[in-house]
């Protein structure tokens, strides 16, 4: 058995990996939980780690490659040449071992953890974009109070930490 490539519709790997799994295949369609900006605030998504791509195991000889042309959601497995390539099993392991049962990468854990008090970073958003500035608290909901130099007197702002960097 060796796992190969699956070139999928866009916005389909889901669809394709579900599909194959029905007619019998082992599939693994790594993905990330993640916190994203729109402009009614920050929302908790899921996405493809490898946008339109997913990761079939096949036994040459054995298992019929056209089936995944024909597929729901599947274009075709990744060529080159004539012949699908073969992707190292260690790869594949490693995707395994860092993500959860679900194929599911959630780094959708609190962006205060990433700061500590007394950390110096940069604004990179809003009014006060460019500043380098120091954290002097965490505060719940993502947010964080950094000490700013504005005019030549220092004043504790409150800031997302979606705006530091």
């Amino acid at each position: 058995m060796a796992w190969y490539v699956v070139y999928s519709k866009p916005r389909a790997e889901h669809i394709a990996a579900m599909h194959l799994n029905n007619q019998g295949f082992k599939t693994l369609n790594p993905s990330l939980r993640l916190k994203k900006r729109r402009s009614a605030g920050l929302y908790v998504v899921e996405e493809p780690l490898f946008p339109r791509y997913l990761f079939v195991n096949l036994e040459e000889g054995q298992d019929d490659f056209s089936k995944i042309r024909s597929t729901r959601g599947c274009v075709d497995l990744v060529r080159f040449g004539s012949l699908p390539k073969v992707v190292a099993d260690e790869l594949i392991q490693s995707i395994e071992q860092g993500f959860g049962a679900d194929g599911v990468l959630d780094i959708t854990a609190s962006y205060t953890q990433r700061y500590s008090v007394g950390q110096k970073v940069q604004v990179v958003e809003g009014a006060f974009s460019g500043l380098m500035t120091e954290i002097t608290a965490l505060k719940p909901n993502d947010r964080v109070l950094v000490l700013l130099d504005l005019m030549g007197s220092c004043r504790q702002v409150e800031l997302p930490v979606s705006c530091l960097e």
